[in-house]
């Protein structure tokens, strides 16, 4: 009696479902773990972290729109509608925004967009589409950068040997401060990207360079101290790919990743760039608006992680860098019974912790595996199979599955509670069948196998498992035994 492996092979978007023979259709709040590459590689699919509620907001007003850990002091920086707080460990907070400087401005960030910070030397500058903000770690002292020549309408800020540098949306310039003082700044003081003249859409220091992103190209300089000016462009280091999301562009280890100007996703790599968006470009470059994306990298059990949220679309993607594989990442919605966007809308690292801002409310949480659940909302983890069909499409007859998966580890909230996870499949395209349900077993189960028999005859078919319990997954595969049968079967 033959047998076939069923294995989770990487979610691939760009062909409809009926076209998917090894590759997964989808994997939603999950995301595949590689032991190896190539034949004979090993890969299990793992059930994503869940949200711990760690600090609320919402008094403040909410939400939150960034997050920074000044490592000196031990405390956090949080920008929550524009006001500037300090976040101790034990959840206490210092509301900084209560002085106004001479000019009768307040003190918070007038900017609707995610944060981005800048510590340069004991200044912490802030932007996020406005007025800049300077904060004196040694001081204490939060300042509007008030001088007159400072550009005032600023999206990225970054620093390269005691220089702030800060762009002005709209237009391809890059302003410079006097060294070592980010609150000072002359009007003249500003290089512009030429190579093939676009809007600076983002600014980040890394390698002892500036890296000037574009609509249409990416510059990198460097502070040369032989110029009139501080920084020179590379000519040799100009490539011609622009970015369409300024908030995807995140650093990756001594590189970026970004979404582009042709909406894929790119790392640069050598003299150019590598795209890693294959499995999803043709839902990508579907999206209508792609702008507002924003990205974060997050780097955890023992993989580095991307996740890409379209706002508009409202649907986020996790893509793991570690081994190469895409996956959705979202919120089940239990009243529309729906999968919404993740609910991170920005996120950092702080006392050892993975903390991420709502993206709607005040809520902060911390992203962690040891939880199974969303602040208290279910994880809906979803993986749909593409179509089975052990290499032939004469008709079979199902005898039964073994699926080889993470048993005895019991119910979160109750150690006696069996927990399940739901099973269902469809034959030859047809409409899918009824659920059952997989014991996972209590705690202290030993044996790594459920079996499921007599799912019935056909030529191709497609299985798709349902997990909502309190409960992590590891699910290593399936292996099927079936008999062969004549066509009038």
């Amino acid at each position: 009696m033959p047998t076939g492996k069923i294995t989770f092979d990487d979610v691939y978007n760009n062909i409809d479902e009926v076209g998917l023979g090894g590759a997964s259709a989808k994997i939603i709040d999950a995301f595949i773990e590689k032991y190896k590459d190539g034949a004979g590689g090993k890969r299990v699919i793992r059930r994503r972290p869940g949200l711990l509620a760690y600090k609320d907001f919402s008094a403040f007003g909410g939400p939150n729109r960034g997050g920074f850990y000044v490592e000196k002091k031990g405390y956090s920086i949080i920008s929550c509608l524009g006001n500037i707080y300090k976040l101790f460990s034990d959840g206490t907070t210092v509301d900084l925004t209560t002085i106004e400087d001479g000019s009768n401005h307040r003190n918070y960030l007038h900017g609707q967009e995610r944060v981005i910070f800048s510590m340069n030397g004991s200044y912490l500058v802030m932007a996020n589409g406005g007025e800049m903000l300077s904060f004196n770690i040694d001081t204490d002292s939060l300042n509007y950068i008030s001088d007159t020549d400072a550009p005032d309408n600023v999206s990225h800020v970054c620093h390269l040997n005691q220089y702030t540098l800060a762009n002005d949306i709209g237009t391809g310039r890059v302003h410079y401060s006097s060294i070592a003082n980010p609150e000072a700044w002359a009007a003249l003081d500003f290089d512009t990207a030429e190579s093939n003249p676009d809007n600076c859409v983002g600014l980040f220091d890394a390698n002892n360079r500036i890296y000037v992103f574009g609509t249409k190209t990416l510059e990198q300089w460097v502070n040369d101290p032989s110029r009139t000016g501080p920084f020179a462009r590379l000519d040799y280091a100009t490539i011609s790919t622009g970015c369409s999301a300024p908030y995807s562009i995140q650093k990756l280890g001594p590189t970026f990743i970004w979404f582009d100007d042709r909406k894929k996703l790119i790392t640069l790599e050598g003299g150019g760039v590598r795209t890693h968006s294959g499995p999803y470009d043709k839902l990508f470059q579907s999206f209508t608006t792609v702008d507002d994306a924003y990205g974060d990298v997050v780097e955890m059990l023992g993989q580095v992680f991307y996740i890409l949220t379209f706002p508009t679309e409202d649907r986020s993607f996790l893509y793991n860098v570690t081994s190469d594989s895409w996956n959705e990442i979202g919120y089940w919605n239990t009243s529309k019974a729906a999968y919404e966007r993740f609910r991170c809308g920005y996120y950092f690292r702080a006392w050892g912790k993975h903390l991420m801002c709502d993206h709607s409310d005040g809520n902060i949480y911390e992203f962690s595996p040891d939880v199974y659940e969303d602040n208290g909302n279910i994880i809906r983890t979803l993986i749909r199979t593409g179509n089975i069909d052990h290499g032939t499409y004469q008709r079979k007859d199902n005898v039964y599955i073994d699926f080889m998966i993470q048993r005895g580890v019991g119910d979160s909230d109750d150690s006696t509670k069996d927990p399940y996870m739901g099973y269902r499949w469809r034959m030859d395209g047809d409409e899918w069948g009824d659920q059952v349900w997989l014991d996972l077993g209590k705690i202290g189960l030993s044996t790594h196998f459920a079996r499921e028999v007599c799912l019935g005859h056909y030529k191709c078919r497609q299985d798709e498992y349902d997990l909502s319990d309190k409960v992590p997954l590891t699910f290593v595969g399936a292996e099927e035994r079936f008999k062969w049968l004549e066509e009038d079967q």
